[in-house]
């Protein structure tokens, strides 16, 4: 089929087209008003009146289904950093961001790519609460869209075939990540993600645990406590290195009875671990599996 290229004035009505409906709401306690000075004056021009709504009226619904879409998506995939501020707030602050960082992509889970470099900003949303809730969010997308791996083999992780790992580093899945939180973070996402419509406020807690956050084989994006032990080896591990020398490197900060525990529950470990898919093999990877 021949490519046919559209003449320059179409271009041009399409991009006047898009920046008007592009142009942010104003969002307060009210409800929203439309800043309609700021469409662009040949696209108005353009517009038809219909039989119910004039031409700048009918500009209006593309304006505000536009942003409605937006906020939805985001207040979806932000329940924390929804509940930690609040609906109105929470809009707001999308929308400064989405002014600032436009959407880019075809496809809406990269619609908050920017949203953490966004908070890390000068301006009023900069806060560590909020940067610490963006990001548990946004890993929760990351990791659900995370390119799949074929599986690490089960099977050879029997008692004899583990001495074959201690100098062969294991890869993780792309759908794995760990994440240490100082405060109640992944307990308050729960509840938020439970309760989407409850804005009543969280209660925050100092609490230092450790968690690896994965897409479980049935796709669900699922945290998964850790102990400290557990999570110092992991993160060596994760850094690529091999069993043995991880084992070797714990040895020098580990009490008698961690290494001692080590050597008991090792095995066991691994065999959770590799049921549970947090491992994959060295082959390349499957093509990703559609997600609804």
């Amino acid at each position: 089929m021949k490519d046919v290229t559209p003449p320059e004035e179409l271009r041009d009505l399409e991009r006047c087209f898009a920046a008007s409906i592009q142009t942010p709401l104003q969002i307060d306690a009210d409800g929203y008003a439309y800043q309609t000075e700021h469409y662009n004056a040949a696209t108005v021009a353009s517009m038809c009146d219909g039989p119910m709504l004039g031409g700048t009226e009918r500009l209006q619904v593309y304006n505000q289904q536009y942003w409605f879409r937006l906020l939805t998506i985001m207040q979806k995939e932000f329940p924390l950093t929804r509940r930690r501020l609040g609906l109105l707030s929470f809009n707001r602050m999308v929308t400064a961001y989405l002014t600032r960082y436009p959407s880019r992509h075809p496809e809406l889970h990269h619609l908050s790519n920017d949203l953490e470099q966004f908070l890390a900003e000068d301006h009023q949303w900069n806060t560590p609460a909020l940067r610490q809730a963006a990001h548990l969010d946004r890993l929760h997308i990351e990791i659900f869209f995370a390119i799949e791996h074929q599986d690490f083999d089960g099977a050879s992780l029997s008692d004899e075939n583990l001495q074959a790992l201690l100098t062969r580093p294991l890869p993780f899945q792309s759908a794995w990540h760990r994440y240490h939180e100082d405060s109640n973070n992944v307990e308050q996402r729960r509840i938020a993600h439970a309760h989407p419509d409850d804005d009543s406020p969280l209660i925050k807690q100092r609490k230092v645990a450790h968690w690896v956050i994965y897409r479980s084989r049935r796709g669900k994006v699922v945290e998964h406590a850790l102990d400290p032990l557990q999570d110092r080896l992991l993160a060596q591990l994760g850094n690529g290195v091999a069993l043995g020398d991880a084992c070797s490197e714990l040895q020098n900060t580990c009490t008698q009875a961690e290494l001692s525990r080590l050597g008991r529950e090792i095995a066991v470990w691994f065999h959770d671990w590799a049921r549970l898919g947090w491992f994959r093999a060295i082959e390349g990877p499957k093509p990703a599996s559609a997600c609804c």
